[in-house]
């Protein structure tokens, strides 16, 4: 299905999206873990934003602070972006352990600030297990090997998104676009995938 949202059109892998099931309780270990899975590049409003909540990231990653300020974790990839650091285990330099659990200092910094996570956590990592695909119009979709990670299960009753997908299209696309996929689902708009809504 296609619809038009605040930044353009998408293309919407909807029967796609409905059969998976995503719960983060934070990986045991860096196998098959997210945060140490992919580069994760940000373009350089994600990387100000991010700089700007150093202060309160560092209270959960303490090994940014160094002793004359923070450590710079960004590295120039290409025009505009920038790839997080990682550790030698590929692990996010903004990961951090807690209860034998990991997890992103990014979304306990908003959190802790009572901010939306968006704001400060790249959009790469707030649409993940989704994928936002390049092209026109741009295509969203599951990552491909969403599936070989624990968080991530199949959905036997795929009439709506599960609840965690559900809030993250709607914090990063919009109720609207949210609105769209669920009347798809439910079979009030009569669409399927694959055919335009905008």
């Amino acid at each position: 299905m296609v619809v038009a949202h605040s930044t353009g059109t998408l293309r919407i892998d909807v029967r796609g999206l409905s059969a998976l099931n995503h719960a983060c309780v934070g990986c045991p270990d860096t196998r098959r873990c997210c945060c140490a899975t992919y580069e994760v590049c940000v373009t350089r409003a994600e990387m100000r934003r991010i700089v700007g909540c150093l202060s309160v990231v560092s209270k959960f990653c303490r090994h940014l602070a160094g002793r004359h300020g923070f450590d710079n974790v960004f590295d120039p990839v290409d025009s505009g972006l920038f790839a997080i650091d990682t550790d030698a285990d590929g692990l996010c330099c903004f990961a951090y352990r807690v209860q034998g659990r990991i997890r992103c200092s990014l979304h306990s910094a908003a959190l802790s600030l009572g901010i939306p996570v968006s704001v400060v956590k790249p959009r790469v990592c707030m649409l993940w297990p989704l994928a936002l695909g390049d092209g026109n119009p741009a295509s969203l979709s599951v990552q491909p090997d969403a599936f070989a990670f624990r968080c991530n299960t199949r959905r036997k009753v795929r009439h709506d998104l599960c609840g965690s997908l559900a809030e993250t299209v709607k914090s990063t696309f919009g109720t609207q676009v949210l609105q769209r996929i669920e009347s798809a689902l439910a079979g009030h708009s009569g669409s399927g995938d694959g055919e335009h809504l905008a």
